[in-house]
Formats: structure tokens, sequence, C-alpha cells
């Protein structure tokens, strides 16, 4: 399931590189033996250091979505930003360790809407 994003960017070079940088963490965090699997989406977000506005909202928005969740609507808000294609193996893999959750907390707002 993709949650509609609403993001609206004046350009995406600078988002681009931050999501090129999330995905290098997520690399490192796969790669981490002592990151609980299932903690490892949280940890990637957590370790990431986004550079632009676009990138630090990103940032707290994926950290307010079930772990489960962040690779799908890390692609979902690369596409709505016109970065085609956009796709971390590595933060795949780590969201699907996620630890799914059945309560529904965590998840984006009721509005449907990451930013």
């Amino acid at each position: 399931m993709v949650l509609g994003l609403g993001l609206v960017l004046a350009g995406c070079g600078g988002l681009r590189r931050d999501l090129d940088d999330l995905c290098e963490v997520a690399e490192k965090v796969a790669k981490d033996k002592s990151v609980p699997v299932e903690r490892g989406a949280a940890t990637a977000l957590s370790r990431w250091e986004p550079k632009t506005k676009d990138g630090k909202a990103a940032q707290r928005a994926l950290q307010s979505a079930h772990p489960s969740q962040v690779s799908e609507l890390t692609a979902a808000a690369a596409k709505d930003a016109g970065i085609d294609g956009f796709r971390c193996d590595a933060l795949v893999k780590l969201s699907k360790s996620a630890n799914v959750s059945t309560d529904g907390g965590g998840l984006v707002g009721s509005s449907g809407s990451l930013f």
C-alpha cells in the first residue's frame, strides 16, 4: 500500500543526495551485527543526517511511521519529489525485517500524508 505524501519541492537535487546518504547509512546498518534486525530501519533513520530542509522533514516523518513502512514511504516520497526509480535495497531489507506491529500505532496521520 503506497500512501499519498503531498511533498512539494522546488528542486529535488538536494533531497536526492539526502536519500542516497540514507541508503548508504542503511547499507552500513544492514552489515552491523550489533543492530537487532527488527531495529534496523529505525536505527538507519536515527543515524541518518540529512543536509536539506526537505531531507530533515522526510526524516521526521519517516521516524513517525512504522519501521516496516520506511522503504515504501521513502520510495513514494522520492517519486512525489520527481526522483524516478529511487530504490535502496538495503532499506528494503531493513524494512522487511522490522517487527510488524498490529496495534496500528506509529503510522502516518489521518490525512495519509507524510509531509
